[in-house]
C-alpha cells in the first residue's frame, strides 16, 4: 500500500482521522455523533488505518496521517475538506470524552 499518499484509504477512513484533530478526541462515540456513524464503524475505521499503517494505537495512526500529508493539523482544513466530500461542516455541541 502506498500509505504515505494515503491514496488506498477509503476516504471515509481519512474522515475520521481528520475528525479526530479537528474535535481533538479519538473517542468513539464523540466521533461517532459529529460524524453521523455508528461507533461500531468509527472503530472499524480506525482498524484499517492502523493496520494500514502498520502501528500499534489510535494515536499512532493520527500521528503517522498527520506526518505523511494525509490529514492537516487544522481545524478549519479538516471542516472545508469534510465539506468537499459531502460531509457538512456543521458541529455538534456535545461534550468531548476521552476513550
Amino acid at each position: 500500500m502506498d500509505s504515505a499518499s494515503g491514496g488506498r484509504l477509503c476516504p471515509c477512513v481519512v474522515r475520521v482521522l481528520q475528525a479526530a484533530v479537528s474535535l481533538s478526541t479519538q473517542s468513539s462515540h464523540s466521533l461517532a455523533a459529529h460524524l453521523h456513524l455508528s461507533h461500531h464503524t468509527v472503530d472499524d475505521h480506525f482498524r484499517t488505518a492502523i493496520h494500514a499503517f502498520g502501528v500499534e494505537t489510535r494515536g499512532e495512526a493520527v500521528v503517522y496521517a498527520l506526518t505523511h500529508g494525509i490529514i492537516s493539523s487544522s481545524a478549519a482544513d479538516g471542516e472545508s475538506d469534510a465539506a468537499s466530500r459531502g460531509g457538512g461542516t456543521s458541529r455538534l455541541a456535545a461534550p468531548i470524552h476521552a476513550a
